[in-house]
This record gives structure tokens, C-alpha cells and sequence, in this order.
């Protein structure tokens, strides 16, 4: 089974509880870790056909300017 591993960085601007809530429906796609920061997380996706529907919703926070993400793979 191949996964894909994302990287999401929260902008500064964003609260620590806005954050919260954006990762807890992140989680859903997929194993989510935090880093030391608390602004940068990294999304496992294990079922592949999540991942349309998890890129429409980051780019979607993206453009509200919450969070930059890119692919690692």
C-alpha cells in the first residue's frame, strides 16, 4: 500500500484553538504529528482516495491564507 505524506504550516496569524479545530477534521484523512511549534503538522493519508477531498479542502484554507501546504512524495 502506497501513502502520501503532507506538510501543513499554519500561518501566524492563526489562533492556537483555530488550529486545533482545523487539524481535528484534518485527522480524518489520515495519521496527523505536530511539531515542537505547534504550526506544523504532517498528514499520512493511508487511503488514497481521500486525498482529492482532503487537497480541496487545504487549498481552499490556503487561499483564505490559514495555511500553506505541499506535497512530500
Amino acid at each position: 500500500m502506497i501513502n502520501k505524506e503532507l506538510k501543513i504550516t499554519f500561518s501566524q496569524h492563526v489562533q492556537p484553538d483555530q488550529i486545533s479545530s482545523m487539524v481535528s477534521g484534518i485527522a480524518a484523512y489520515g495519521n496527523v504529528t505536530a511539531d515542537s511549534s505547534g504550526r506544523i503538522f504532517m498528514v499520512e493519508v493511508f487511503r488514497l482516495s481521500k486525498l482529492p477531498k482532503l487537497q480541496t479542502k487545504l487549498n481552499d484554507l490556503e487561499q483564505y491564507g490559514f495555511l500553506r501546504w505541499q506535497a512530500l512524495d
